[in-house]
């Protein structure tokens, strides 16, 4: 079985392992990092770097699973996980925070209901 077998049909390796880009990113659905990216990243759905990447800039995703390096403003809007291995640095602003042993977090966290963004006080 092939890897992109195993990861699903609805994915999409934006970046392949040892490539680059540099710029703005839009993207929905399952989008995967592999290589190197430098500015900001816009994700309407679940945005995954993998071990091997490095992202320089901001990124709103849903979904935000980091098993690499990431250095910028994140929010999410539903989840941010970190895996072992994996380094943040800059702020996060997420509903849900999973950071595994091993993994690296520096900067200023935010964690708040969902819907306390969504529907502010009357």
């Amino acid at each position: 079985m092939t890897s992109d077998a195993k990861r699903g049909s609805d994915e999409v390796e934006l970046v392949p392992p040892g490539g680059s880009f540099e710029g703005l990113i839009f993207c929905r659905g399952t989008t995967r990092i592999e290589g190197r990216v430098r500015g900001p990243i816009h994700s309407r759905g679940l945005l995954s770097i993998g071990a091997d990447a490095e992202v320089r800039g901001a990124v709103e995703a849903e979904t935000l699973a980091l098993a690499g390096s990431l250095e910028g403003a994140v929010t999410a809007e539903t989840r941010v996980a970190v895996a072992d291995g994996a380094t943040l640095r800059g702020t996060l602003s997420a509903p849900s925070l999973k950071v595994e042993a091993g993994a690296v977090v520096d900067g200023a966290c935010r964690i708040h209901s969902p819907k306390a963004d969504a529907d502010p006080p009357t």
